[in-house]
């Protein structure tokens, strides 16, 4: 679902929307979305009066608003990052208290887990909870990449330097005893 066409992947909306598989719907005077067709239903629960463009009728649920809310944020989730409530509300064009209602109760669920996963956010954030998984675990493994070891040689030389074994790192007299007592003191 989103609010706009890029002028990159519009062809490939109008695509999906002629084999039926995507729709765009007029929410407003100034909000068009694009969603999927199995969303449609719930969208039209979301926005009763919302127009779906080519003129098809979408006969909304028989469920109610919150529940859908509910789905369309869930779905949300599990393709974007960490992401605010109002750039969620935004997304759907609800209010925001909504999207916090429907977040709270995805979060009862242990589908989502809220706070500040972004550096330097201001906010608080919500994120799937298996998707935070995913981004924590690739993090850890880039993180792990960049750790190359060291060879064999480069290791004993700085341990002959550390244990001051090595001639240029001895050490003499009373402060050279301090130091080496501080070292093995830990």
């Amino acid at each position: 679902m989103t609010a706009g066409a890029d002028a990159s992947w519009g062809p490939m909306l109008g695509q999906l929307e002629l084999a039926g598989r995507a729709g765009r719907v007029e929410v407003g005077d100034d909000l068009s979305l694009w969603v999927a067709t199995e969303r449609l239903p719930e969208l039209m629960n979301v926005h009763p009066g919302a127009r779906v463009r080519g003129g098809s009728t979408v006969e909304p649920d028989t469920d109610s608003r919150e529940p859908a809310i509910l789905e369309l944020l869930r779905g949300r989730l599990e393709i974007l990052g960490p992401v605010t409530a109002l750039e969620l509300a935004g997304s759907l064009g609800i209010p925001e208290t909504d999207a916090d209602v429907a977040l709270a109760g995805l979060e009862r669920q242990g589908v989502v887990l809220r706070g500040r996963f972004t550096p330097g956010a201001t906010g608080l954030e919500w994120c799937d909870r298996r998707l935070l998984a995913r981004i924590h675990r690739y993090t850890l493994n880039r993180l792990r990449a960049e750790i190359q070891p060291v060879s064999a040689t480069e290791y004993l030389r700085f341990l002959f330097a550390w244990q001051r074994v090595d001639p240029a790192e001895r050490v003499r007299g009373p402060d050279g005893l301090a130091a080496v007592v501080a070292q093995l003191d830990g």
